[in-house]
């Protein structure tokens, strides 16, 4: 019975998959996004949009069925009300801030405005809409949401655990003191091709699960693997919690409301733990510290990783990128490399260098004292976006306007005298 409801909501998926193909797309601007923060801070891009969306991809396909078994075990079941409604509650915060289009926002939201349609419906107002009619009727829902949420989390913390750190760009920031250091965005979408259980059958709910996050402290790798452990906790405090109110309406308006409150409260947490940490991609006091390495270059061949310090390179001692590009036109064939990892243990490295190269061996070092240039990191809104998009078109009409004005007016003279 399982997998014949399941079958037949794939199948659904595959005639109807507007929403999930417009995820993927969705996906794919923002690893481009990235690609091109790359391009415009270094040159050259440090990691393959296509790649990295492609691996979340298959990631979220896999995910997804197995979230959907999961859901059929613990009888999630939800209406078709609630996933037209959901998607339209993560539109309008999508509108707002990309970073609340989370199961973990839309969810409760959904369910306290369902609540509070119930407490209209309840002082004798009318509710003259049927939809939301349906919304305040769907109380029955409410446990399954948030059992949702919670495997949801469980399984993005799994997911922010194997691979999210792949695909991190390395950047140039402003610390809070005024100083120029490295650091890393870390940003990774899965678009989840998930089936619910509903009265009338099943029903795809395509969704997407993320995580984001900005490290001055420490490397990618180790950023997302202390991450995803809050990330299984909260899932499962959630979880359980849901399971455990099934058909006791106040029990879950206070899960709900704990949901939302947690989500936000862990991500303050961990963004303020991040940024009152000590810099680690700064210059160090010997050597040229590494903030990333290029895809396919001699740096990532012979093995150097983001925070180690080169100290020297062929027998010359370095402390800038000058001294580097001197010591590696030395012996142009063949770059040995001595550098000292985040523990303090010395390595020695090596790697024929042949013509076409990059540039320093493709690494990108931590930004010097002469450093200027920074990005500024700001939360993507794509309201405020369509608004920027909006105002930059409307000035671009206005200035033709009163350039055409302009050359008719030359014309009138012209042809008046």
């Amino acid at each position: 019975m399982m997998w014949q409801q399941l079958s037949n909501g794939y199948m659904r998926l595959l005639t109807e998959p507007w929403i999930y193909l417009l995820m993927i797309v969705f996906v794919w601007l923002q690893y481009r996004r990235a690609e091109g923060m790359e391009r415009s801070s270094f040159g050259v891009k440090v990691n393959f949009a296509d790649l990295e969306w492609m691996i979340s991809i298959a990631y979220g396909i896999l995910v997804g069925i197995l979230a959907s078994i999961v859901f059929w075990l613990l009888d999630v079941h939800v209406g078709f009300v609630e996933v037209i409604t959901i998607w339209a509650i993560i539109l309008v915060l999508f509108l707002i801030d990309v970073r609340l289009t989370c199961i973990a926002y839309a969810g409760p939201v959904y369910i306290m405005g369902a609540l509070g349609l119930q407490l209209f419906a309840s002082m004798n107002h009318v509710l003259q809409f049927s939809w939301l009619r349906q919304v305040a009727q769907s109380s029955g829902h409410f446990a399954s949401l948030l059992v949702m949420v919670g495997v949801l989390h469980v399984l993005e913390g799994a997911l922010v655990f194997l691979g999210g750190w792949r695909g991190a760009s390395p950047l140039f920031v402003e610390s809070r003191r005024g100083q120029v250091i490295g650091a890393y965005a870390l940003q990774k979408f899965w678009p989840l091709p998930l089936i619910l259980g509903t009265t009338g059958g099943s029903v795809p709910f395509p969704i997407m699960v993320g995580f984001s996050s900005l490290t001055i402290s420490a490397v990618p790798k180790q950023v997302a693997r202390t991450t995803a452990l809050p990330l299984i906790l909260y899932g499962v405090v959630i979880a359980v919690s849901a399971l455990v109110s099934r058909g006791h309406v106040l029990w879950i308006a206070i899960v709900a409301v704990l949901a939302l409150l947690l989500h936000e409260l862990l991500y303050r947490l961990i963004r303020r733990k991040e940024m009152s940490s000590v810099p680690l991609f700064v210059r160090p006091g010997r050597g040229v510290r590494v903030l990333a390495t290029l895809l396919n270059s001699p740096a990532r061949a012979m093995g150097l990783q983001p925070g180690d310090t080169m100290v020297k390179v062929g027998t010359m001692a370095v402390n800038s990128a000058y001294d580097i590009h001197f010591a590696l036109d030395q012996n142009p064939a063949y770059a040995k490399i001595e550098a000292v990892d985040l523990q303090g243990e010395a390595r020695f490295l090596g790697t024929p260098v042949f013509e076409n190269d990059p540039h320093q061996l493709g690494v990108i070092m931590v930004p010097d004292e002469h450093a200027r240039e920074y990005a500024q990191i700001y939360a993507f809104s794509a309201g405020r976006w369509l608004f920027e998009w909006w105002r930059r078109r409307k000035t671009v009409d206005e200035q033709g306007a009163k350039r055409k004005r302009a050359r008719s007016e030359a014309e009138s003279i012209t042809s008046g005298s």
